[in-house]
């Protein structure tokens, strides 16, 4: 399951048409009791669906065409990271299926083309847009619209100092001196590895890590960037930045 970006909407127009074409859009819940109800009304939703399907298609044909569907409403795990808008398209080529971070009405249709109109208002103008915040304990990404602004899970980008550059012992730069008079075990003092000790190299391979990190997840973005940060970390990312892709598309990093 994905977020729904301008590439993705012209993938989605693309279609073959002429195939047996299931539209399904239904507002979702992204906590709390109201998850289970919602799984109750996409099963629902799939079900009126099969019936309209039945008339188009022999019953083996339509039970594959929606297992996609049915294999969702199964995942109790998915349905915890929902946002606030389920999207799915299926075909006989293939699923799509979007977590839209904007409320919609429930809708399902079977025809010879996909429906879109739910989703152009989202893609209009730069209404979309992505927020980075920086810092040597924490990264998050976030994507925002005129509607809402939700975080993006990071699983394979560092998002933190720690997870690039571990920090020192806090004994390395200590010395061990017994108290005289006594005896005893010795008593270590010094300094040790804090942050604002850290070298500036540690903080850039840190940066160039998340930037790395970061071209995955953005690769199908277009939306322009905001960074959000001390003024240092600001300065240093944008030297490493790689957003947006080489082909100029979107906009790039903005304070």
């Amino acid at each position: 399951m994905d977020l729904l970006t301008r590439e993705d909407l012209e993938a989605i127009a693309n279609l073959e048409p002429g195939r047996t074409h299931v539209s399904l859009f239904m507002p979702t819940h992204r906590a709390g009791s109201a998850i289970e109800a919602d799984r109750l009304r996409w099963k629902n939703l799939v079900n009126g669906v099969e019936t309209a399907l039945l008339e188009r298609l022999r019953r083996p044909d339509a039970v594959e065409l929606l297992a996609p569907a049915r294999r969702l409403l199964d995942d109790a795990l998915e349905w915890q990271y929902m946002s606030d808008a389920l999207v799915m398209y299926l075909s006989s080529s293939g699923h799509r299926t979007y977590r839209v971070p904007a409320p919609m009405t429930t809708l399902a249709t079977v025809g010879d083309r996909t429906v879109l109109g739910h989703l152009l208002r989202l893609l209009s103008g730069d209404e979309h847009f992505l927020l980075l915040a920086l810092s040597q304990q924490e990264i998050r990404l976030m994507e925002g619209s005129r509607n809402t602004v939700e975080e993006v899970e990071l699983a394979d980008v560092p998002t933190s100092l720690e997870d690039v550059t571990k920090p020192k012992d806090p004994r390395s730069d200590a010395m061990a001196r017994p108290l005289r008079g006594r005896g005893g075990p010795a008593i270590f003092y010094g300094h040790g590895g804090a942050d604002t000790n850290l070298k500036r190299d540690e903080i850039t391979r840190f940066l160039r890590a998340v930037s790395q990190g970061l071209k995955d997840v953005l690769r199908d973005q277009t939306s322009p960037m905001v960074l959000v940060g001390l003024e240092h970390l600001l300065v240093a990312y944008r030297e490493l930045n790689a957003y947006p892709p080489p082909s100029g598309r979107g906009r790039g990093p903005q304070r």
